[in-house]
């Protein structure tokens, strides 16, 4: 049986709240100088692999409902596309102001000289108007233009991935998984939308 209102209520704050762990305890190791022999590096990646992981569970969610029945999953997609994109403005900052010292001329020497860069902008570039427009008010305004903007976020998982590929220079397991979990989720969404095309042309 699933759980009411409040019920569900508390589920979200619990997994609101679950979400926030790996934030603070990075934030517990910068502060106590636990982050090794490169604190910048091992921020950057830390955050850059939380929001990867977000990102997977949020797109996750929706082949979950297809193959399980189950709607409750769908709940909380919302919200892990939002900590997908918490953690990737954190990566972005941590790059911007801890490594580039916040330097317009350091960015510009660094960013058209290194493809992964350029992956990862144009992944975040994805992910901010799917951000902006997450709320119920935004759904409404934009009916049926919102399920198609959203829909972006395939695109941002592809990128995201691409990006991560680029950055590893030897064991590539990690990216490998995030790559199975993204193009999984894609093609359950490509053969429902093809089967929904069929039964619409037989019918």
């Amino acid at each position: 049986m699933l759980p009411g209102k409040k019920g569900w209520a508390a589920i979200k704050i619990i997994v609101f709240l679950l979400s926030l762990v790996p934030f603070g305890l990075l934030l517990k190791d910068a502060i106590n100088d636990q982050l090794g022999a490169n604190p910048i590096e091992t921020l950057h990646f830390g955050f850059g692999d939380w929001a990867l992981r977000f990102l997977c569970i949020g797109l996750a969610l929706s082949p979950s409902k297809t193959v399980t029945g189950q709607n409750w999953p769908m709940r909380f997609r919302r919200m892990m596309g939002l900590f997908a994109f918490f953690y990737a403005s954190l990566h972005l900052l941590v790059f911007i102001v801890l490594d580039l010292s916040l330097s317009w001329e350091a960015f510009k020497d660094e960013v058209p000289k290194s493809p992964y860069i350029l992956m990862g902008l144009l992944t975040y570039l994805l992910l901010f108007p799917l951000a902006v427009t997450s709320t119920k008010k935004m759904q409404k305004r934009l009916g049926r233009s919102w399920i198609k903007l959203h829909q972006l976020v395939y695109v941002a998982g592809l990128t995201a991935v691409v990006h991560y590929f680029w950055l590893v220079k030897a064991d590539y397991t990690e990216p490998l998984i995030y790559a199975a979990v993204i193009g999984a989720a894609l093609g359950i969404r490509v053969a429902v939308y093809y089967r929904k095309r069929a039964k619409v042309f037989v019918s």
